[in-house]
């Protein structure tokens, strides 16, 4: 064997390798340890072929021929059990023999170290030994001008008759060469890979020139120079790894749609036992000869979908808690109350919610002295979570408080039915007040205390008849989910989400990373508190949050604007 294990005059080892400098080229030798073992005399062990290949070093992959064929008959001796130090059987010695049959080629082996150079291929030769395994992976490309269809890949090439041009690039041998009105590069486009990473960077490259427009418009620039099979599934990738793009059209992920809390679905309580509440307004009201504000409180019964009406004076706490008093006044003291965060109330416009930032909803808590009501808070920017009074706001808005309070309140729960022997629908009022209306029929005083027994039983009678009306026809309307139907992936701490707000363009939504998930009784995970850029830590509803980046795809992050 001539193997030259010494380095020369020109050729020194760098970073673990050799590279001549006079030529400008890396090369490739093998550490002189056993030259018994490299001229074939000695059967090697498993412990020195492993030493063998392992001295061998090759970071960028440049002779993975050679050295897979190594790795192979390291493989074999695993399978047939061979100690550290025994000597390999006959068939490995054979497979041994074989490669070091071809070592002294690696001598030859020249590699250009500036690859940007100019390098014109002429034939591209790879070493294979006879090995079934090599031959099912290493690919033999000889004389690209006569390949012929014999796998997959180069069935694919042979269907765009390729060339070589005189720079070493594979071109497409098109039929439009005496065309005079297009290039060079359209007639002869270059053939690329779908997979590799310059046919990614060419395609995002013509993706951001275009201002990250549809793929239609990428596609068309693209086929003007290039070949790309799927080219349309390329940009779909280029287009899922751009940030810009993640950023623009990401979407909250919305989980499915909760179930009803037990507020929602108790039978056989007064009216307004689960109430909800909420602010609407201003209104502007003449006084004397000044104009002054007003504002509109809903109260709305969680069960039964009644609801009352309080005008407040301003919006200060002392003027919520007249407002409140005035209600338990005339419905009762509430079981439990739910609302939004104090600074953060659901009203007509920005004004309001600028405005009630003013009531300190710990010290209404703390003045109203109600002991047995029970205060729940929903997040900020979440009024899907106080639909039930949110959806009455708009029907307010539009008439008289008291006037329109009798209106809500009379209207069906339920599909009015079409035949008249099913009887009259279900409505709020038939709770507050006996009828869809409050009419009810005149009848002569009577105060014996046989009447007065007979009248509370039948009121008795008449109330559980509504319940049970309203548990056989109101509740089943209840049981279907009407939107979010759809499982996805759940928040995960760490996720680097944008918290999106109508009031502002997308642009503008502020960035921020998600500290810690709050899951809900089914285990659903329906609102997180993140931390913004600037510090500050929001509570906000998983609806309202857009995730663009996961902890391990922190390089998208990266290419954020202002970030």
């Amino acid at each position: 064997k001539n193997l030259n294990l010494k380095p020369t005059v020109t050729t020194q080892k760098v970073l673990g390798v050799w590279w001549d400098a006079e030529l400008d080229v890396f090369r490739f030798k093998i550490p002189p340890r056993n030259e018994d073992l490299l001229l074939g005399t000695t059967i090697p062990t498993k412990r020195q072929i492993l030493s063998m290949l392992m001295s061998i070093y090759d970071p960028l992959g440049l002779i993975a021929g050679h050295l897979f064929f190594l790795k192979v008959t390291l493989q074999e001796t695993w399978r047939m059990n061979v100690g550290w130090d025994d000597e390999v059987p006959q068939p490995i010695y054979e497979m041994w023999s074989q490669w070091l049959a071809h070592l002294p080629t690696l001598q030859s082996i020249s590699i250009p170290r500036c690859y940007r150079e100019s390098v014109k291929i002429t034939e591209c030769n790879i070493n294979c030994v006879y090995s079934s395994t090599l031959a099912r992976t290493a690919i033999l490309l000889s004389h690209i001008s006569g390949l012929r269809p014999t796998t997959t890949l180069s069935r694919q090439l042979y269907k765009f008759s390729p060339q070589l041009d005189t720079h070493g690039i594979l071109r497409v041998k098109g039929r439009i060469d005496a065309c005079e009105y297009v290039g060079f590069e359209t007639k002869q486009p270059i053939i690329l890979t779908k997979s590799g990473h310059a046919t990614e960077l060419i395609v995002d490259y013509y993706h951001r020139k275009y201002r990250h427009a549809n793929h239609q418009t990428v596609m068309n620039e693209v086929r003007q120079r290039f070949n790309i099979p799927s080219l349309r599934s390329v940009c779909h990738r280029v287009r899922q790894n751009c940030c810009f793009c993640k950023v623009r059209e990401s979407m909250p992920s919305v989980p499915p749609m909760g179930n009803l809390p037990a507020a929602r679905l108790s039978p056989f309580i007064r009216p307004f036992t689960f109430t909800g509440i909420d602010y609407f307004g201003p209104f502007i009201v003449t006084n004397g000869r000044r104009t002054e504000k007003r504002w509109g409180v809903l109260f709305t019964c969680m069960t039964v979908r009644a609801v009352h009406l309080e005008v407040a004076f301003s919006l200060s706490t002392s003027s919520c808690i007249i407002a409140i008093r005035n209600f338990i006044s005339r419905r009762g003291t509430p079981r439990e109350m739910y609302c939004d965060q104090g600074t953060n109330f659901i009203g007509a416009n920005r004004e309001l919610s600028e405005a009630l930032k003013g009531v300190n909803m710990q010290q209404l808590i703390e003045e109203l002295d109600v002991p047995q009501t029970q205060w729940k808070f929903n997040p900020p920017a979440a009024p899907h979570f106080g639909g039930t009074w949110e959806r009455l706001i708009h029907e307010i808005l539009n008439g008289g408080l008291i006037e329109v309070e009798g209106i809500i309140n009379s209207r069906p729960l339920i599909e009015v039915p079409v035949s008249l022997d099913e009887g009259s629908p279900l409505t709020p009022n038939h709770f507050l007040l006996g009828s869809s209306g409050g009419a009810k029929p005149l009848s002569t005083l009577n105060d014996s205390p046989a009447a007065l027994r007979n009248t509370w039983q039948a009121c008795q009678h008449y109330t559980n008849e509504f319940w049970k009306r309203w548990i056989a026809s109101y509740l089943p309307s209840l049981v279907k989910r009407v939107k979010w139907f759809n499982p996805n992936k759940p928040l995960q701490n760490g996720d680097v989400v944008l918290i999106t707000d109508e009031l502002v363009p997308r642009g503008c939504w502020p960035m921020g990373r998600m500290v810690e998930t709050i899951p809900s009784t089914n285990g659903e995970i329906r609102r997180a508190r993140i931390k913004t850029t600037s510090g500050k830590i929001l509570e906000r509803p998983t609806v309202r949050l857009v995730v663009i980046a996961s902890p391990a795809d922190e390089r998208l992050v990266d290419q954020l604007p202002n970030n």
